[in-house]
């Protein structure tokens, strides 16, 4: 089954973080998720860690590559997805059960929409993002390492 999200979560030297940000993922109340695990080159638990998490649910597909940064493993990540909608999540987030199904709804909901952040310290609220300018928004909440961009789910058809 193709999965309708897509959660790409790259990890560097993670393993403190990594099992309770991968049980958030397995919580979700949206179920047609795979969770896309880019080990960039760990020297910790953070391989073995992810690999167990596969090993009891085959929604979570481990990817390892040599250390190369943020930006690669991001890249190689996203080649692995196969969902309509790819979220973001860092190995040291934890996620809202109902972030999935939330931003999933947004986006369909409404087409004009590029990219929704979910904001559980302001009452679990979707920021919305429309596409151009939306799009020169996201990118500048990235270069600004916003806190929003690692809770962010983006529509594979806005070109974002």
């Amino acid at each position: 089954m193709t999965p309708l999200v897509s959660v790409l979560l790259p990890a560097f030297d993670a393993e403190p973080t990594l099992v309770p940000a991968l049980q958030s993922v397995r919580r979700q109340t949206e179920a047609r998720w795979e969770c896309v695990v880019v080990d960039d080159g760990s020297e910790d638990g953070t391989p073995r860690t992810a690999e167990a998490a596969a090993a009891t649910d085959d929604r979570f597909l481990i990817v390892r590559t040599p250390h190369r940064g943020l930006a690669a493993a991001l890249a190689t990540g996203l080649a692995r997805c196969r969902g309509r909608f790819i979220a973001r999540m860092d190995a040291d987030d934890l996620m809202h059960r109902e972030r999935l199904a939330r931003q999933v709804g947004a986006l369909e909901a409404d087409a004009s929409l590029a990219a929704v952040a979910f904001g559980v310290m302001h009452g679990c609220r979707i920021v919305r993002v429309h596409d151009v300018a939306g799009s020169v928004r996201v990118c500048r909440m990235i270069e600004a390492r916003s806190s929003n961009v690692s809770s962010m789910s983006i529509s594979r058809e806005s070109g974002v």
